[in-house]
């Protein structure tokens, strides 16, 4: 126990989404997870359960005809955990008992939840529980009644499909049980606005939630953090939406009525947020959509969210500091509020590691993979495991093992953040004395 208590936040982060991981696969392993009633294939099983506890949706097998009733219901409960974080479900076990945290819990609590102030850990639970059980129920209960009345479910089914695709996507999981993701619902736009509308609450944040509804939505009182989230992922819904519909007008789109492919266009941009879900075949879509859709999955979320990616804030802080670079300006500020020099570091720093990742990951799914990929699709399905987005060309199920083991190492450092696997190694390299001071010396870049 007190070997737990001398791990850091991150550390604490990582080792309980490790232990989430094993403990799915097990299950899935088990012959009643399986629709054959067999025993499942180790490295199938611990790429779903990594798929579904890291909130990616990238999978190897089919989550609605591969899987029984009682796997799928292991994969929802490693979407729900995954989403939440397990130290928000630990928390509320300890607190229905009757019992107290304890300061170590209540430090990982607000760390890994992005909350800054000291005070307040308990109200935090209750806000991210509120808003995720309220969120999922109404988006449970929309899209209920749209499955029934859409296609021939009867009502349970429709009930259990309304859950299941609700938490799947407020966690922005990506997981469905169509089989082609919501591809037969491209028209439905009661289906698609509400998934939409959960991918949106559920990547913003919770601190962005807790700050709008404490300042009534009044922006000039909101916090620097909120209004730099709700600004650049005002852009990442408009100017996606706009090129996807001018990429795809006579491609993917050409049979569908105007209203049909800006709605196609608008659910796009908002998917590749981290979600997973496609209401258009992601293999069918042009070069420049390809492109495009990589760079939205890069960006992500927003941090403290269900999202991966970046994040939202990470991409502002590093716009914002090369325009101010270029002017020669020695301080970067946004919205009249000065921005760390660490904080710029880290953005950048963060943006290496996934940069680096990302390309090293194409080389080896292209490199290992039996049949010829492309390396535009690989770069498309590495981004997509390292950014927990889930979406994919159709290659996943054909890599090599080498490529599945390599995409599950992806999706669990994506869940944890380049963040935390920076603050990982800074733990375990700390200089015992003062920081040296090195002679400076310049070299030539550029």
């Amino acid at each position: 126990m007190k070997k737990l208590h001398s791990l850091s936040s991150t550390e604490f982060f990582g080792l309980g989404f490790l232990v989430l991981i094993i403990f799915g696969t097990l299950l899935l392993m088990l012959p009643i997870s399986s629709t054959n009633h067999s025993w499942g294939n180790f490295v199938d099983c611990l790429f779903t359960a990594t798929s579904a506890s890291c909130v990616t949706g990238l999978i190897t097998k089919v989550t609605a005809t591969d899987w029984t009733l009682f796997g799928q219901l292991v994969i929802l409960f490693m979407i729900q955990v995954g989403g939440l974080g397990f130290m928000v479900l630990f928390s509320m076990i300890i607190l229905f008992a009757g019992k107290r945290l304890s300061l170590h819990d209540r430090n990982i609590i607000r760390e890994t939840s992005g909350y800054t102030k000291k005070s307040g850990t308990i109200g935090l639970i209750r806000k991210i529980l509120i808003i995720t059980f309220v969120s999922e129920f109404i988006g449970a209960f929309i899209l209920t009644f749209a499955f029934k009345y859409s296609t021939d479910f009867s009502w349970f089914k429709s009930i259990y499909y309304g859950l299941f695709h609700s938490i799947s996507a407020f966690c922005n999981a990506g997981f469905d049980l169509f089989g082609n993701s919501l591809e037969g619902f491209n028209s439905n736009y009661l289906v698609l606005l509400t998934i939409a509308g959960l991918i949106q609450i559920g990547g913003i944040g919770f601190m962005v939630w807790a700050d709008l509804f404490k300042n009534k939505l009044n922006f000039k009182k909101l916090q620097l953090h909120t209004k730099i989230v709700l600004f650049v992922n005002l852009l990442f819904i408009i100017i996606p939406t706009v090129l996807f519909m001018i990429f795809e007008y006579n491609n993917c789109l050409k049979d569908y009525s105007f209203s049909q492919k800006l709605l196609s266009s608008y659910f796009q941009s908002i998917t590749l947020r981290t979600a997973g879900f496609n209401s258009i075949s992601q293999g069918a879509l042009s070069d420049s959509s390809k492109l495009l859709s990589i760079f939205c999955m890069f960006v992500g979320g927003s941090s403290g969210s269900t999202a991966g990616g970046i994040k939202t804030t990470t991409f502002a802080v590093m716009i914002v500091a090369a325009i101010s670079s270029l002017n020669k300006n020695t301080d970067v500020t946004i919205g009249k509020r000065k921005i760390e020099g660490s904080t710029i570091r880290q953005a950048f720093s963060i943006s290496a590691i996934y940069v680096f990742l990302s390309f090293a990951g194409a080389i080896i799914l292209s490199a290992t993979t039996p049949k010829s990929v492309n390396g535009l699709d690989a770069m498309f399905e590495t981004v997509s495991a390292i950014c927990t987005v889930g979406v994919t060309t159709g290659i996943t199920a054909g890599v090599s093992l080498f490529s599945k083991i390599f995409l599950i190492i992806l999706m669990f450092l994506g869940r944890i953040g380049a963040l935390g696997i920076v603050l990982i190694f800074k733990n375990k390299n700390k200089i015992s004395n003062a920081d040296v001071h090195r002679p400076e010396e310049k070299i030539l870049i550029g």
